[in-house]
């Protein structure tokens, strides 16, 4: 069994401590929340995760094309590529019915 947590990336500080100890306690993902307004850039944080662990998969839980245009959230993903293999991109929605739920995967690792 894998185990993940996911956080709110309140200051550089913490995705750098969290990013350390997802390592050294043998997590196996560490989900970064895209909450505009609220926290930090999940792109950004997800850099400072990515440059502070060496192992540990690096997802956002959950970005949306709303408050992110694609074009702004492409050029993040292949900055994060240029740099990691760890990160985890996925696709979805909210229906309830999670038989017709969309799920497209593409892990890099």
């Amino acid at each position: 069994m894998q185990v993940g947590f996911f956080f709110w990336p309140y200051t550089l500080d913490l995705c750098e401590k969290l990013a350390e100890r997802a390592d050294r306690y043998g997590y196996a993902m560490i989900g970064i929340a895209d909450t505009p307004g609220n926290a930090m850039d999940p792109w950004v944080s997800a850099t400072v995760v990515a440059r502070a662990s060496q192992r540990t998969r690096i997802a956002l839980c959950v970005t949306n094309l709303l408050t992110r245009h694609p074009a702004v959230s492409a050029a993040a993903i292949a900055s994060m590529l240029s740099n990691t293999e760890r990160l985890s991109i996925r696709s979805g929605n909210s229906t309830p019915n999670w038989s017709s739920r969309a799920s497209i995967t593409s892990t890099m690792a």
